[in-house]
């Protein structure tokens, strides 16, 4: 390939799934380097061998939706990526994403499309007032509707009260494997801004889907945080969903990159929710012709995988485990 790409995994469940697009991107992308962030806690299974090419975050975080420990993994991750190597972009995948074209095709749209990152996202306070970009790709124009445009503001920019509370189920959006009962918070948001906000008129708030790739530049422009990010950093620790923010804000506020908002993935977002639906069999056909690099969510035994490895011209009986 005239370029090299790396891929930052996130996951926190079925590490057979995990392995399983692992070895699809080595024979995709002739064993690129990766570096997976997986969380242990929430499954039973032991870290696996897994190829040279392929690292795991050491002491990987206490990850859970909706909380700045997923933007911790990402960066954790991608500071492991780029301390074993410098490929020339990244993907940032879940556990539940799988390729969908061959790593020749991905690298050579990425190549043409002359951007530093493929990622979504718009200014918020546009879209408050009423100037909200539809999204360049259609099925995450779930962000972008006037009850989530709302909901975005009561996240990143409304001053809020957390309040104690014994939780003895989790939320219904949430697919953590954590324990409970434990403690958790309720937060109340007030119908003002919050006064330790760091967005203004040269640092606006930017959100959209979390799920991007970027080039080397990008990648070290996120590892070397300026003052700006830190304090987001500060700031977003406290926020609910700060990962359809940080990435998004850092990277859109800053002018020397070329950005759009074509991500080349695909999800279904059709019913809304907190999560996108698992993609079913018959949605494969879809899928192939989305122009996509990667789709999610594959669950791991879903007989779309099955379709997706024939399309790609992956026989079963090439697996290495």
């Amino acid at each position: 390939m005239p370029k090299s790409v790396g891929f930052v995994i996130l996951s926190h469940q079925n590490p057979a799934g995990v392995l399983r697009l692992i070895d699809t991107l080595n024979r995709l992308y002739d064993f690129p380097p990766i570096a997976c962030h997986h969380d242990w806690r929430q499954t039973s299974s032991e870290r696996p061998e897994s190829g040279k090419n392929v690292s795991f975050v050491s002491n990987p975080v206490r990850t859970g939706w909706g909380r700045w420990s997923v933007v911790e993994a990402t960066l954790s991750a991608l500071q492991l990526l780029y301390s074993k190597g410098q490929p020339d972009w990244f993907y940032v995948l879940s556990g539940t994403d799988y390729p969908v074209v061959p790593g020749r095709d991905a690298v050579s749209d990425l190549e043409e499309r002359a951007c530093d990152a493929f990622i979504d996202g718009f200014a918020l306070d546009a879209a408050l007032a009423g100037n909200i970009p539809a999204a360049q790709l259609p099925l995450l124009n779930h962000h972008r509707t006037p009850g989530n445009v709302q909901i975005a503001r009561t996240r990143y920019l409304t001053a809020t009260i957390r309040i104690p509370i014994l939780r003895l189920s989790p939320p219904s959006y949430s697919t953590s494997a954590q324990s409970f009962p434990r403690l958790g918070a309720h937060t109340i948001s007030l119908p003002f801004s919050s006064w330790r906000s760091p967005f203004g008129p040269s640092f606006k708030c930017y959100v959209g889907s979390q799920w991007f790739t970027a080039n080397a530049r990008v990648a070290h422009r996120l590892l070397s945080p300026t003052e700006k990010d830190k304090k987001l950093q500060t700031y977003l620790r406290g926020r609910v969903v700060p990962d359809e923010c940080y990435f998004q804000t850092v990277i859109l506020n800053d002018k020397q990159f070329k950005t759009t908002g074509e991500t080349y993935r695909y999800l279904n977002w059709r019913s809304g929710g907190a999560h996108p639906e698992w993609i079913s069999a018959d949605q494969v056909p879809e899928i192939i012709s989305s122009g996509a690099h990667f789709a999610r969510k594959l669950e791991a035994d879903s007989a779309s995988l099955d379709i997706l490895d024939k399309e790609l011209g992956i026989r079963a009986d090439q697996r290495s485990f």
